[in-house]
């Protein structure tokens, strides 16, 4: 519920965002692609991005990790992909989505660039999970690592207030007239998602349909509860936090066998099992990135055959230990993390 959170701060005091506006984009090009709550949500946490930017609020290291990382494009837009959001949230190319899964997803998976997963006009190639690698998916958690995605609901009665904080990710009906240039309130079904930028007396809301910013009359009907992302900065992330990660393949002559590869790709260690595959995972991705939901994908015929091969990693639970004929107890799990020291 809107301040459960205790982010109260007042940010905009008239709630007018339209100054920290993202790139336009369209959630239809070639087919619709029914990504609504992706694109609106995605909107809203860019609006609060850039405003960290703007005013100059957002740590120097984080900031570069941003640029280096393609989080900025050219245009000086923070720009996040609709499309790993729309994949990894489950939205449905025929029935859409939620407000509250995109959220989920979010404060979950975090946010990749879209310039690694941009829009494609082919709707099968645009949801196909396999196109999310685990490099993304560690990309995405490491973003998470410097930029903590949380969220809170907020009621209609509540939004002009809550502007003053942040955007909203919201639901209207769209839309059945215009005059003045103002949509005028329906009563129809509520059909498409939006982030607001701005309360009334005119409401505007951040479409990824044009034209992008719309003006609704001050009895706008919307849903009736919205979504309020919070965004906490840490600044305290170390710049080389994920350069001991490994990269997840599977091996392109037995698909069932998967292995993890160093940075470079030059050496490679079979992973023994699905408890290995878990617990490396775990916490916070601590040797690798892996999740049920996404695939592992196939290494190149070249990639597999020009790494060497290492010792077979495998993890059992941190309690486990064996005795050894002498007596002397012997930690396995001290052990087997030592397998893990790069040649």
């Amino acid at each position: 519920m809107f301040g459960k959170m205790g982010d109260t701060e007042i940010r905009i005091p008239d709630g007018d965002w339209t100054m920290f506006l993202p790139k336009n984009e369209k959630q239809r090009q070639g087919f619709e692609s029914m990504c609504c709550t992706n694109f609106s949500s995605t909107s809203a946490v860019e609006i609060l991005m850039t405003r960290l930017i703007e005013l100059k609020l957002m740590s120097a290291g984080n900031l570069k990790w941003l640029n280096d990382n393609g989080y900025i494009d050219d245009g000086g837009h923070v720009n996040f992909s609709d499309r790993y959001d729309a994949i990894m949230s489950g939205t449905d190319p025929s029935n859409g989505n939620t407000l509250k899964a995109p959220a989920d997803c979010k404060h979950k998976y975090g946010l990749i660039p879209e310039s690694i997963l941009p829009w494609t006009d082919n709707e099968a190639d645009y949801f196909n999970k396999l196109k999310v690698t685990t490099q993304m998916l560690a990309l995405g958690q490491e973003f998470l690592k410097r930029f903590a995605i949380n969220y809170e609901m907020v009621y209609d009665k509540d939004y002009a207030e809550a502007l003053k904080i942040s955007p909203l990710a919201g639901a209207l009906f769209a839309w059945d007239g215009i005059s003045d240039g103002v949509y005028y309130r329906v009563t129809n079904p509520i059909n498409h998602a939006i982030a607001i930028i701005e309360p009334p007396a005119i409401w505007q809301v951040f479409d990824s349909y044009d034209p992008f910013i719309k003006k609704l009359a001050d009895n706008y009907a919307f849903m009736g509860y919205a979504i309020r992302y919070i965004i906490t900065e840490n600044v305290s992330v170390p710049e080389s936090v994920k350069k001991n990660m490994y990269i997840l393949k599977r091996d392109p002559n037995n698909i069932d066998e998967i292995y993890a590869f160093n940075e470079t790709m030059t050496t490679k260690r079979h992973i023994v099992n699905k408890e290995t595959l878990e617990l490396g995972a775990l916490p916070k991705d601590q040797y690798w990135t892996w999740s049920e939901d996404v695939e592992v994908p196939n290494a190149t015929p070249v990639q597999f055959g020009g790494a060497e091969e290492l010792a077979e990693i495998l993890l059992l639970p941190k309690d486990s230990n064996v005795i050894i004929s002498t007596g002397t107890k012997f930690s396995l799990w001290d052990w087997i993390k030592s397998l893990f020291t790069k040649h």
